[in-house]
C-alpha cells in the first residue's frame, strides 16, 4: 500500500472513531434545566474578541443601555447534546 494512502486510510478511521465516541454520550440533560452559567460555559465557546467594556462610564454614569435584536437558536443545539463551534456561529 502506498504510504499516501495509508495516511488517508488512517486519518479517515481516527475521525470516524472520534464521531462514533462523541455521539456515544449520555443524553444532555433538557436545556431549560441548565443552570445560566452552564449555557454561557456552552455559549462562550464560540464568542470572539475581547471584552469591550470601558473601566468606568463617561460622566460618572452607572446604568448603560443597549438594545440589540438577535435570534438565537441555540436551544434546540443544547438539547441535543451539542457543543460545537460550527453549530453556535
Amino acid at each position: 500500500m502506498r504510504r499516501s494512502t495509508l495516511l488517508v486510510l488512517l486519518t479517515t478511521v481516527a475521525l470516524m472513531s472520534s464521531l462514533l465516541a462523541q455521539t456515544a454520550q449520555s443524553p444532555a440533560p433538557p436545556p431549560w434545566t441548565l443552570s445560566e452559567t452552564q449555557i454561557r460555559e456552552i455559549v462562550g465557546r464560540v464568542r470572539a474578541g475581547q471584552d469591550l467594556s470601558p473601566k468606568s462610564w463617561p460622566d460618572s454614569g452607572r446604568v448603560a443601555v443597549g438594545l440589540s435584536f438577535d435570534l438565537d437558536n441555540e436551544t434546540g443545539t443544547l438539547r441535543d447534546n451539542g457543543t460545537s463551534p460550527a453549530l453556535f456561529s
